[in-house]
């Protein structure tokens, strides 16, 4: 998230919102970890994927 911020163009409240999502997800997907829901996991987990990829696009 660091990098993203460093190295773009982006405005600032959309890095906002996209590491607050990204954090989210995070807590997300642990907690479908601790209630053993494997697919919801997985969908979750592709979420934080795209998240991260759409941090480095925005600021590019």
């Amino acid at each position: 998230m660091i990098i993203a911020h460093l190295t773009g163009g982006a405005e600032q409240g959309l890095l906002d919102r996209l590491a607050i999502a990204f954090v989210s997800s995070c807590v997300l997907y642990w907690r479908c970890y601790l209630a053993a829901w494997a697919v919801v996991r997985s969908r979750v987990w592709c979420v934080d994927r795209g998240l991260i990829i759409s941090l480095f696009v925005v600021s590019a």
